[in-house]
């Protein structure tokens, strides 16, 4: 029943005033600072009007106060027990469990409820909006009323049509029968109906199946294959035992296969190939835009692999020696990476190289820069104009240099960061930190704030 999940939700969401102040008014994760700010947290902390004694214990600011766990005020939300008990002076919505009064329905969960929730017990009204009786019932065994009825796994509904549409009832034994205008079904067998009252398919679930479209066409599908057909009657589909073979065809393309995936072919107005799989296989695809083929040739999965556009060669590969791809290569996939030697394009002045797998050594040049790493990245070095960045095991060391600032950090240890207007140094985070901001000086030891900044 929607009015019961409502109702539980409502009483989850009593104590989010104290969840709320719980986090605003404590320095690790509050969002304002104010200068003269004294931090013993979490002993005491006093910072832009908030104070906080014994966190989480009490705390208190401009819109109230909380005595944890027995007391919270929040603006005009007032919790005691939370979240036993909760009271909105302004809305008047109150909660003492398991009594409620919400959006102007009220009662004691779960023995009865009036309002947008009428029930006692499991019965349940609800009226519609001329204020008449609308729909009730005995939750979960039964529903009756406008819309979806049922008792227990019996159900009927009744549609009114509009403008040309009838009339229509549905019923059903749920999950075993479903009768509708449309559909039926009886257990594994499904049938349904067109518009003009012709059957449109039938299907026994997984014997068989047959379905014809209103032009004429159709298909029929079994265990040992199947056939479909235009508005015509030609073939446009036939299958033997599924994988076994398969051939389709339509105005301009077809494709086949036997023994799939070893022996595939394709043909369409932009596209044809072929496959012998694991052994050899081709393709080439039409580009329009640039009046050219892409041709394609690979041999033993892939391990050979040679590609043009037009007649200029755009990838090699020869597995595990070396590969290479140009700009218009297409994308890397996984194989590239796989070679003792790789060579990528990317664009103008934008190259790529790797020795033995970028696990050793990968490197990578642009028009502002470049970039190179080693070990899965355990050491990374990075260039952009006058930006650079250096890091050892990941982040243990990390060195980052931005315009003119430049920031050291060895984790969780050390932090150091230089520059013209700006410079800082911390241990341990605020065990001891210090910080210079332009002309101010200021810190904190042992986290109890020191100075201007």
């Amino acid at each position: 029943m929607r009015g019961l999940l409502y109702l539980l939700l409502c009483f989850s969401c009593v104590s989010c005033a104290s969840i709320e102040r719980l986090f605003r008014n404590s320095p690790l994760l509050g969002t304002e600072s104010d200068a003269e700010r004294v931090n013993l947290w979490p002993l005491y902390y006093e910072s832009g009007g908030k104070t906080a004694v014994l966190w989480p214990v009490f705390d208190e600011d401009e819109k109230g106060f909380a005595l944890r766990p027995l007391i919270t005020r929040d603006g005009t939300r007032w919790e005691l027990l939370p979240p036993l008990c909760f009271w909105d002076t302004e809305s008047g919505d109150w909660v003492f469990l398991p009594a409620y009064s919400i959006d102007d329905s009220f009662g004691v969960f779960p023995l009865f409820g009036s309002g947008w929730l009428n029930h006692v017990g499991p019965i349940w009204w609800d009226f519609d909006d001329e204020g008449k009786l609308d729909r009730g019932g005995l939750f979960p065994l039964a529903r009756l009323g406008s819309g979806l009825k049922h008792i227990g796994p019996i159900w009927w509904k009744h549609s009114a049509g509009e403008g040309e549409e009838e009339d229509s009832t549905s019923w059903g034994i749920f999950p075993l029968i479903d009768v509708s205008k449309r559909f039926m079904n009886i257990g594994s067998l499904f049938w349904g109906f067109r518009p003009d009252g012709e059957t449109k398919y039938i299907v026994a679930f997984p014997l068989f199946g047959y379905g014809n479209d209103e032009d004429g066409g159709g298909m029929f599908l079994s265990l040992l294959g199947g056939r479909g057909w235009d508005k015509s009657g030609d073939t446009r589909f036939v299958n033997v035992l599924g994988p076994v073979f398969h051939y389709g065809t339509s105005k301009e393309s077809f494709e086949m296969s036997a023994l799939w995936p070893l022996f595939s072919m394709s043909n369409s107005p932009n596209r044809s190939s072929w496959l012998v799989w694991p052994l050899y296989g081709s393709s080439t695809t039409r580009i329009p835009k640039e009046d050219v083929d892409l041709s394609e040739t690979i041999a033993l999965s892939g391990l050979f692999r040679h590609a043009k556009l037009g007649e200029k060669t755009t990838g090699l590969r020869m597995l595990p020696l070396f590969g290479y791809r140009s700009v218009d290569g297409g994308s890397e996939d996984l194989i590239d990476h796989l070679s003792l030697y790789g060579h990528k394009e990317y664009g103008p002045d934008s190259t790529g190289i790797h020795i033995a797998t970028p696990m050793v050594f990968n490197y990578r040049s642009s028009k502002n820069g470049y970039r190179w790493s080693s070990l899965l990245g355990m050491l990374d070095y990075e260039t952009e104009g006058e930006n650079s960045e250096f890091r050892f095991l990941y982040y243990l060391y990390r060195q980052k240099t931005e315009d003119t600032e430049t920031q050291r950090d060895f984790f969780p240890f050390f932090k150091w960061d230089s520059g013209e207007k700006r410079s800082s140094f911390s241990f341990l985070w605020r065990l001891f930190n210090w910080e210079r901001n332009g002309d101010k000086v200021g810190g904190h030891i042992f986290f109890i704030p020191w100075g201007e900044v």
